[in-house]
């Protein structure tokens, strides 16, 4: 595994959960997953030249497609099409593969982000009637699963980075890897 680059972190504004260049630190995945993270590196237009790596998994595949997608958005709802089609992609990859731990943690925090940029862009009309009460559980479902498959070196990364949020948004909570499964509930509060 480790395709969670826990200590490669890009950053969202607690208020307004968009990208930022400070606030709640969140990792990125593969080669292709986190906001202004595409081809393994932190950059607006990477060269392609330079750098070509291939997704590492089926998630990070879906990351690529949407990072393509999102360089071709010119308008809200054009950006909106694309998380939406990062929704249905993480989805549809998760039925044809069971992901590992990481992926179905890193899956399943992205589809709840992307469905709060669809929140954020007025566009959650986009998921069909009944798919947003099915992805968002099912996104759920998947992190808890990713947490409690993590290895002990994977949960003691994952407690780290969850006491940095914590701190980011001003909540006090005692993590250790041992801690990691009951802040579980407390991380979905400050989600949602």
């Amino acid at each position: 595994m480790a395709n969670i680059h826990w200590n490669q972190q890009f950053f969202v504004d607690s208020a307004t959960l968009q990208p930022a260049s400070s606030g709640i630190p969140l990792p990125t995945y593969g080669n292709f997953g986190g906001a202004g993270y595409s081809q393994g590196v932190f950059s607006a237009n990477p060269d392609p030249a330079q750098f070509d790596p291939v997704p590492v998994d089926a998630l990070d595949q879906q990351f690529e497609i949407h990072d393509q997608e999102s360089a071709a958005a010119d308008t809200v709802a054009e950006q909106a099409a694309a998380d939406v089609t990062l929704i249905r992609g993480i989805e549809a990859a998760n039925q044809v593969h069971q992901p590992d731990p990481e992926a179905a943690l890193y899956g399943g925090g992205a589809t709840l982000a992307m469905i709060e940029q669809l929140a954020a862009a007025n566009s959650l009309e986009l998921l069909a009637p009944g798919e947003f009460a099915e992805v968002s559980g099912n996104a759920l479902e998947s992190i808890g699963r990713g947490i409690a498959g993590l290895s002990a070196e994977e949960a003691g990364q994952a407690a780290d980075w969850l006491g940095d949020v914590a701190d980011a948004v001003g909540v006090d909570i005692p993590l250790t890897a041992q801690d990691v499964s009951a802040v579980q509930g407390r991380v979905f509060d400050l989600i949602f």
